[in-house]
């Protein structure tokens, strides 16, 4: 017999060293809160991306402002055969802000239940308990990758159908290539949430401070780096700047020429990824490391 409690979701946490990889994602699957977030991203990336794209669409084809180029690019981003590389470019800031806020409630999700005592004093130890809860949030933004390009090429579709445009199957390879680097996209950010969740004990100043960065003082430096040369290197090394020449590189924003740099290709594309994994890894570390030094 081995004494045991109850973690958050209802995931069994056992005295006896036992905390398996399916009870840290059967805790995580049973949090309301982290399918509102799934489901708000959804909503997001069908509006904001696929109606939205081609509201814009129509009023580029209807006046006289955009180029025939531009109008031709436009429309070719929007066919489902051209999704993957549509998708991709969802990832910056709307689906990495979300990704962020999925990683801060998977951990501190448990501050805020009042459940983090029970969860690492009971059991095989904070980190290992801790390290199952980082692979089943690797899982989970897996899931909300392909929720994302599963609802992408749907609507696309749909839209597609309405307008009479022809609806192809995309490349095997690019899209897996190109579903691999939003999932690494994603997975980067879900870790920086949950780092700053075991940092701050919680989820409010995690939420609050992580999407400051995101949305605010990153993207600040990222267009200065624009503007101002020697921020320009800097700027590449944040996770925004990395996520968005990833997006490029996979095809993302052709119609768009001004809206990121437009000179980086494969070898950019492979720094961009090199640089969101040293940001996956070096949040993990942070978490592990602090969970084991701090009070819970």
């Amino acid at each position: 017999m081995t004494a045991g409690g109850q973690g958050a979701g209802g995931g069994a946490v056992t005295a006896s060293g036992g905390f398996p990889l399916t009870a840290a994602w059967s805790g995580l699957v049973r949090r309301k809160a982290i399918w509102a977030v799934l489901g708000v991203w959804l909503v997001q990336a069908l509006g904001f991306g696929v109606v939205l794209n081609q509201v814009l669409y129509r009023s580029m084809a209807s006046g006289d402002d955009a180029s025939a180029e531009t109008v031709a690019a436009m429309r070719e981003s929007l066919l489902p055969g051209n999704f993957q590389e549509f998708a991709a470019g969802s990832m910056p800031f709307y689906g990495a802000a979300m990704a962020l806020a999925l990683g801060v409630l998977a951990v501190g999700g448990e501050y805020r239940a009042g459940t983090v005592r029970l969860l690492y004093t009971q059991g095989p130890g904070r980190r290992p308990v801790l390290g199952a809860q980082l692979v089943a949030l690797a899982g989970m933004t897996g899931l909300m990758t392909l929720a994302t390009y599963a609802v992408d090429y749907a609507g696309l579709a749909v839209a597609a159908a309405a307008q009479d445009w022809p609806i192809a199957a995309p490349p095997l390879g690019g899209t897996l290539i190109s579903l691999g680097s939003s999932w690494l996209v994603t997975l980067a950010y879900g870790l920086l949430g949950a780092a700053l969740a075991v940092l701050t004990r919680g989820t409010t100043l995690a939420l609050a401070g992580g999407l400051a960065w995101a949305l605010g003082l990153e993207t600040v430096l990222i267009a200065l780096g624009g503007q101002v040369g020697w921020l320009n290197g800097p700027a590449h090394g944040l996770l925004g700047g990395a996520t968005s020449n990833l997006a490029v590189a996979n095809g993302a924003y052709p119609w768009w020429p001004n809206t990121l740099d437009q000179s980086v290709g494969v070898g950019a594309g492979w720094a961009a990824a090199g640089v969101l994994a040293a940001w996956a890894v070096a949040c993990a570390a942070v978490a592990l490391i602090a969970i084991k030094r701090r009070d819970i």
